[in-house]
């Protein structure tokens, strides 16, 4: 490794150990006499390395660094031992092919040059045996190998040159280091009859494959075809993603990041763009794997079905029309997760509807989320549906009812039903959104969230451009977002209408938009028949009673699943998410299983918010006065703390129905409040312990022991993942063609890797002007010569300059403004 070799360095040329590496490094080099200039770090330490080590041989396996020159020892080590034949032919490109007699003698080189323990031996001298009688069927192939087997090699990089060969005779690639002779002069071979193809080649005798190290300071530029065949940047990727996943923040590093990782760690050198363009390659895959992606699926969703019992999927595709036999939408739930917020989870669901942009594929995503009473917040079910050129995309309303639909017909269908009690759904505001909602469950009560109402609050007023709502840390003069809270969690309609009047003198502009929202479907007196919305502000991980120790750390599905490609990608994601909650579940019970004794009331509760608002309202409780004549079985009257002015306001508690009026917390969270504590202990139910109290006061959801049994259930199993690899393609299930009709022209050409790269010097490059350094268009030197010129003269003109083309239809020759399509 790099500190082994720096520590056998310091110790030969007696550089002091605590020396930073860089100037130690520099330190060495003007030891040896030697002129560092920009030498990157890891080469520089190779270099020291063969000259003080005693052996000239690294510490550990492998091959030295005299046998892996390049970009990087990993990075060429670990290309040639995974591509030790690969390099004299598939490295040459699809159209490389050898002679028979030529065959017999580059395997023959093949031999010598695999021969040892350590993989390829790379000739350190030139590149003659790696040239000579190899032939290539184009000339970008050609190009691409030449500079592939130099960056690998030597690190340095090659350009076209200007030279006497006419463009369809050759052409040459030289060294871009004006000192150095490195030269490789290719010829192209043309036969009379056109039946024989014709081919590019190297004239071996007339070119000089030796860098003049001395001299040469060239280095090469990893492109992006390198970048995504190179196993080290892989590695790295994964190794970045891994430690992203493992923080819960999802980091992500900048381009800028990895090039500069890149080159100290690894010795690469490359572009931003190149960056960028193979890391998209990497994680996002080729269109023609999207493409296959979809035959694989429905299989995948079949297969997901028979491993999770009592799960559901569904997946349809358009019967007639433009789109037929394409991709139309998709629904799956999990057997184990229904099971589990049935049991354990709170009567409080929410929807969420997101659009889903991917480069090829446009869709629209319809999420059913539960919340279990430890805080954590689980996805029960989940749409995806395709948006293209012949789709709607006003059918929101058609595909909450169609997620709706097919999760009633899951065992969630008898939970949800009227008949299982009260239900409350948060959702967006949207009208087509809660029509849809509105429709599929017309017993529900439906609240919007408010967190989210208070973002298009703020949108609003930027759109009418005033300030938007503004929090204010004094207490006493609260500002216009602190009265929006409190108007929503005021508990009566006097209440409510101060902070409203107090808010329109503020902000008229949100005040007027709040107007426009019915009060029940936001404001928390207008919902009391509600259940479990004492927080009424976020269905996600907050700050309240509720919240347990995982929410604090909890990401959100959405952020979870903004970026897939397809529904395949998309169903895989949610799948894990699914795996992930059942895991964390599996251990929280069994920690209330094995922790606490069973005569501790701390562990009767499922987190230990429950357990202190409890503990606080029991001394509450003792505050309150039940007078002997009102005592009753069925109904209590309890008078609770006395106010300022000695006046005790009056409960009603319902033991029986478990409500408390006009108080409404034990009906609608499901746990006592005080008055209910002291109406229980007033009859007589705390004399068989406190644990048996519990057990009659609060619902079985807040206790561990529930929790316990839901995660022992033999309904409650690990979510199994299929592999896509072991599953059957469909060739009928095709998925639609991108939106945009410019990315749909280029899906032909994403099969290329360097076709990825879409930035101006390409697309100048495609003109064909006089300015291009390489010469002729790149287009007129593929296989497709004739269809690349004229794909060229329709889409640019003779000056150069790209013709206008419609976003609508795609065509050539008019802009959206003159669409005659819409």
């Amino acid at each position: 490794s790099l500190i082994e070799k720096m520590a056998i360095i310091k110790r030969e040329l007696e550089v002091p150990t605590d020396m930073p590496v860089q100037q130690a490094v520099s330190r060495a080099y003007e030891l040896m006499g030697w002129q560092l200039g920009e030498t990157p770090l890891s080469r520089a330490v190779d270099r020291l390395f063969l000259q003080v080590s005693p052996d000239g041989q690294g510490p550990g396996p492998g091959p030295g660094p005299e046998q892996a020159q390049g970009p990087g020892q990993g990075d060429a080590a670990a290309a040639s031992s995974e591509a030790a034949h690969d390099i004299s032919r598939e490295g040459m490109g699809s159209g490389a092919h050898l002679s028979p007699e030529e065959e017999d003698v580059v395997q023959g080189e093949e031999e010598h040059i695999n021969e040892g323990d350590n993989g390829m031996k790379i000739p350190e001298e030139d590149h003659e045996k790696l040239l000579k009688g190899v032939k290539w069927g184009n000339r970008t192939d050609c190009t691409a190998y030449i500079k592939r087997i130099n960056l690998e090699h030597f690190n340095k990089r090659v350009h076209y040159v200007k030279n006497g060969l006419a463009g369809e005779s050759g052409y040459i690639l030289a060294c871009t280091c004006s000192a150095c002779r490195y030269k490789v002069v290719i010829r192209r071979k043309r036969f009379s009859n056109p039946k024989i193809a014709s081919f590019f080649w190297v004239d071996v005798n007339t070119s000089v494959l030796r860098h003049d190290v001395p001299a040469c300071t060239s280095f090469g530029k990893a492109s992006v075809r390198f970048l995504c065949d190179s196993q080290a940047f892989r590695a790295q990727l994964q190794k970045v993603q891994g430690e992203g996943e493992g923080q819960g923040q999802g980091h992500r590093m900048t381009a800028k990041e990895l090039q500069q990782l890149l080159k100290e760690s690894l010795g690469i050198d490359t572009t931003i763009s190149n960056i960028y363009a193979a890391r998209m390659i990497i994680e996002h895959g080729s269109w023609d794997e999207y493409e296959s992606s979809f035959g694989k699926f429905p299989a995948w969703l079949e297969k997901f079905c028979q491993d999770n019992l009592a799960s559901l999927g569904v997946c349809e595709s358009f019967e007639d029309g433009p789109q037929k036999g394409t991709f139309r939408r998709a629904f799956l739930s999990c057997g184990s997760v229904i099971h589990h917020v049935k049991r354990c989870g709170l009567r409080l669901l929410r929807q969420e509807v997101f659009p889903l942009k991917h480069k090829w594929f446009t869709g629209k995503v319809v999420l059913v989320e539960g919340r279990t009473s430890d805080g954590c917040t689980i996805p029960l079910a989940a749409g995806l549906f395709a948006i293209g050129r012949f789709v709607a995309e006003d059918d929101t309303e058609e595909s909450v009812k169609f997620v709706w639909k097919q999760l009633r017909e899951t065992q969630l269908g008898s939970w949800i039903n009227e008949s299982a009690g009260k239900l409350t759904v948060m959702t967006d505001r949207g009208a087509r959104v809660l029509a849809g909602l509105q429709s599929s469950l017309p017993h529900a009560h439906i609240v919007y969230c408010t967190t989210h109402l208070l973002k298009q609050i703020n949108a609003y007023c930027k759109t009418q451009r005033v300030p938007p709502l503004v929090h204010n840390s004094n207490k006493e003069t609260p500002g216009s977002e602190d009265l929006f809270w409190k108007a929503q969690a005021a508990s009566t309609e006097s209440e409510w209408r101060r902070f409203m009047a107090s808010l329109k003198e503020q902000n008229p502009t949100a005040f007027e938009f709040l107007q426009e929202v019915t009060p029940k479907l936001w404001a928390m007196h207008a919902q009391q028949d509600c259940i479990a919305l004492e927080q009424g502000r976020n269905f996600g991980p907050v700050d309240d009673s509720t919240a347990g120790p995982t929410a604090e750390t909890e990401v959100k599905t959405r952020q979870k699943l903004a970026k897939c490609a397809g529904p395949l990608d998309f169903f895989q994601r949610l799948a894990r998410i699914w795996a992930d909650a059942l895991e964390e579940a599996r251990h929280k019970g069994q920690h209330f299983a094995s922790f606490s004794p069973p005569d501790d009331v701390r562990s009767c509760f499922v987190n230990d918010a429950i357990w202190s608002e409890y503990t606080d309202l029991t001394e509450k409780s003792k505050l309150c006065k039940i007078l002997e004549a009102h005592k009753n079985s069925m109904l209590v009257d309890v008078f609770g703390r006395a106010d300022k002015d000695g006046l005790r306001p009056k409960f009603v508690v319902s033991l029986s129905r478990r409500q408390c009026s006009p108080c409404t917390h034990w009906h609608q969270t499901l746990r006592p409040c005080e008055h209910a504590i002291a109406a229980s202990r007033a009859v007589g139910w705390g004399s068989e312990g406190s644990k048996r109290l519990i057990e009659r006061l609060f619902h079985p959801v807040w206790l561990s022991e529930n929790f316990v049994a839901s995660v022992t259930h033999p309904s409650f199993v690990s979510c199994r993942i299929p592999c896509p690899e072991s599953v059957k393609t469909r060739d009928d299930f095709l998925p639609q063609p991108p939106l945009k009709p410019a990315m749909a022209a280029q899906t032909d050409e994403l099969q290329d890797v360097d076709a990825l790269l879409q930035n101006k010097r390409k697309r100048r490059r495609e003109r064909g002007g006089e300015g291009r350094a390489g010469g002729e268009p790149e287009l007129l030197n593929g296989p497709n010569g004739d269809e690349d010129a004229a794909r060229l003269e329709e889409l640019y003109t003779t000056a150069g300059n790209r013709k206008k083309t419609c976003k609508v239809c795609g065509s050539v020759g008019h802009n959206k403004r003159s669409c005659t399509a819409l």
